[in-house]
């Protein structure tokens, strides 16, 4: 990928912890590291194929002037997010603030932050066995392209399965999507627990009947391992209902355990079930 870079630029702003900080005001200085693609305006030599310089440091400053903030940290995370869903051409981002003035009492340059954020690819596993199944399946989708922070790129076919673990229980719709979003992955589990509540979904037989069950099954080349997420999903490749989904939309996803495709992987985890 590319990069666009702001140098040091120069932001007038109130931010701080201490009153006369928010009272008087001091300079602060930005780097904002942008990471994109410019092949087709570098092909085309158009302004509106291109991510707009000008334009970016003008909303920057603007930005970090709208509110005030106690903490740097803060004031970042507002800039950054904002940017991030308002110039699309951005993938990632890397901001830093410097803090030239800070009330620190001893001879040091400035205090800095860098923050690091962009859209990430996730796979998601969808399913339903509680009627009306297709309508939770489709309620979910409708709020994940509401939602601020996710942005909904394929939806595999739904299909019809067996259920699994827990056999007692009515047949399964399932099917899987991939999006890009700005949350963690515990920031997306948080998300997705609230999109079950929504629909009812309620955890009283382990594996059974659900209104809405969705998985993350992996996000981006993360490795997570904690008692409250696992990514990759642990179970994923023992579950035809989960990998014949996600191959449809994303068979040239490497699994990061193992460094090779979903196809290549689940061509030969099938075989074995």
């Amino acid at each position: 990928m590319d990069k666009i870079s702001l140098v040091d630029l120069k932001v007038f702003a109130h931010h701080g912890v201490f009153d006369h900080e928010k009272q008087d005001g001091q300079t602060f200085i930005l780097c904002c590291d942008c990471t994109l693609s410019t092949r087709i305006a570098g092909k085309s030599d158009a302004l509106d194929d291109a991510l707009d310089y000008g334009a970016l440091a003008h909303r920057l400053t603007a930005l970090f002037q709208e509110k005030t903030f106690d903490l740097i940290e803060a004031a970042a995370e507002y800039c950054a997010t904002a940017l991030l869903h308002e110039f699309p051409l951005i993938r990632n981002l890397r901001l830093t603030v410097k803090k030239p003035s800070a009330p620190i009492g001893l001879p040091v340059a400035y205090p800095m932050l860098t923050i690091e954020r962009g859209w990430k690819p996730v796979i998601l596993a969808l399913g339903s066995n509680i009627e009306p199944c297709q309508a939770h399946l489709d309620a979910a989708i409708d709020m994940m392209r509401q939602h601020p922070d996710m942005r909904l790129l394929k939806t595999a076919n739904w299909i019809e399965t067996e259920p699994w673990g827990y056999t007692d229980q009515p047949t399964f719709i399932n099917g899987a999507v991939m999006i890009e979003t700005l949350l963690t992955p515990l920031e997306l589990l948080d998300v997705i627990h609230e999109m079950e509540h929504a629909e009812g979904r309620e955890r009283l037989i382990h594996w059974g009947p659900r209104t809405l069950d969705i998985d993350i099954i992996y996000y981006d080349d993360l490795l997570l391992d904690t008692p409250d997420l696992t990514i990759p999903h642990a179970l994923c490749m023992q579950r035809a209902f989960v990998m014949d989904p996600v191959n449809e939309i994303a068979p040239y996803w490497i699994d990061p355990r193992y460094g090779k495709t979903v196809s290549v992987l689940w061509e030969g985890e099938k075989k074995t079930l």
